[in-house]
């Protein structure tokens, strides 16, 4: 069953015949593909002016070279100042008078979050050290403390030692840091 169809497209009649169904999306595809060129032109000014009144803000084309990506990167960041300041309060904070084991602990636990939070990379490792000492005395084991402390050890070379904390770690509570700590150094041996 053929019907035949005219249709209308702007001042001149295209006949169109339906016999499948493939014939009728094929012609809706053409519609479809030619109705946007109707439309009426726009300069480029006029494109740049819609642009930008849209975005709000100017157009800045994308860095050409290699050489510029890289200065990009190399800029450093903004950080927020108060966190900063927070931070760096806690890691210069002087130790507590107490020879409390348990009140010393989590003092230079602390610290030494705060220090690596800072990138002070030796402060950190000492008072994770000293921590570790305090929780011994303490009797508090902490796989994330060792974690902490076998990661910086292996950062300063001290890969033996380093893996030695990790795998006490291990052994205390199976944590997912603990194999990405160890992960690089097993593809090496």
């Amino acid at each position: 069953m053929k019907q035949n169809l005219a249709v209308k497209i702007d001042s001149f009649r295209l006949p169109v015949s339906f016999s499948s169904s493939g014939n009728l999306l094929f012609y809706l595809l053409v519609i479809l593909v030619l109705f946007p060129a109707c439309a009426g032109k726009m300069s480029v000014e006029e494109a740049k002016q819609v642009t930008v009144s849209m975005s709000g803000e100017a157009f800045v084309p994308p860095p050409r070279r290699i050489d510029d990506i890289l200065s990009i990167l190399e800029q450093p960041g903004e950080f927020d100042k108060e966190i900063t300041e927070k931070h760096r309060a806690k890691a210069d904070q002087r130790p507590p008078k107490t020879e409390n084991p348990k009140k010393l602990y989590p003092f230079y636990v602390e610290r030494g979050q705060a220090a690596l939070q800072l990138r002070r990379w030796n402060q950190a490792l000492q008072d994770f050290r000293i921590a570790l000492y305090y929780s011994k005395k303490a009797k508090i084991r902490d796989s994330w403390l060792l974690d902490r402390i076998g990661s910086r050890e292996i950062y300063f070379g001290n890969v033996n030692r380093g893996i030695d904390f990790l795998h006490q770690s291990l052994r205390d509570q199976k944590r997912v840091t603990t194999y990405y700590h160890l992960e690089p150094i097993s593809k090496k041996i």
